[in-house]
């Protein structure tokens, strides 16, 4: 009878879009692809992180902002405070758009914002309080966007069983990225651009972060991958 008659496998194309992904996650996927893009989200919250942390190191002292701008302690305060009014107002949307659009357009987009704040904070300091705050609440917005986006790549890139791995790696990115922005943020002062240098040169690692996703054509999922089939 027609009601016994087995039925044909399912193909991929066939398949719900989280369970394609989860398959190919699971399945199909090169292990240097998917390690690659792994390691390449943990280099994004190192970076990110760094951009982050070297002003709270950069404001101080008698060569930081806020001795060569002749900012009060309630200016200095405001300066720091406003990375995270961005950071708080970017992670609900960030979060659904990485899960509309995908991972990628994400991270693109929070890294580049990220590196032009970086990179523009000196000239904003220069041109007054207001720009610099403006600059910060960007890098706030660039960044606040990262974790649901992180979530969304590793959702679509790791086996359920590895994900939780994938997250502990974001994790010790921004720990790495921290250390490391409190660390090198003195030499970098000491150099010839002075504080500057402390903006500049985590915003030019950024550069270098967004060369490497372009080099091995990164994508939201492996199905979009150009060596996956």
């Amino acid at each position: 009878m027609a009601m016994f008659a087995p039925q044909q496998p399912l193909v991929m194309r066939d398949l719900p879009p989280d369970v394609r992904y989860r398959r190919l996650a699971e399945a199909t996927t090169p292990s240097r692809v998917r390690a690659a893009v792994v390691a390449l989200a943990g280099l994004n919250a190192a970076c990110l992180l760094l951009m982050r942390s070297t002003l709270s190191v950069a404001v101080a002292g008698p060569e930081g902002l806020a001795a060569a701008y002749g900012w009060s302690n309630t200016e200095r305060g405001v300066v720091l405070g406003a990375f995270f009014y961005g950071y708080v107002a970017c992670q609900v949307p960030g979060g659904l758009v990485a899960t509309k659009a995908g991972a990628k357009p994400v991270l693109l987009a929070g890294m580049a914002l990220s590196v032009a704040a970086s990179l523009l904070t000196p000239a904003a300091a220069d041109a007054g309080l207001h720009t610099v705050v403006a600059a910060r609440v960007a890098l706030g917005l660039g960044q606040g966007c990262m974790y649901p986006a992180y979530a969304a790549l590793f959702g679509a890139w790791l086996p359920h069983h590895e994900q939780g791995k994938g997250i502990a790696l974001a994790n010790l990115g921004d720990t790495l990225g921290s250390i490391a922005g409190m660390t090198l943020t003195p030499p970098l002062m000491a150099s010839t651009l002075g504080w500057r240098a402390a903006f500049v040169g985590p915003g030019l690692l950024g550069v270098l972060w967004l060369v490497a996703w372009w080099l091995l054509g990164a994508t939201s999922s492996p199905e979009h991958h150009p060596t996956i089939s």
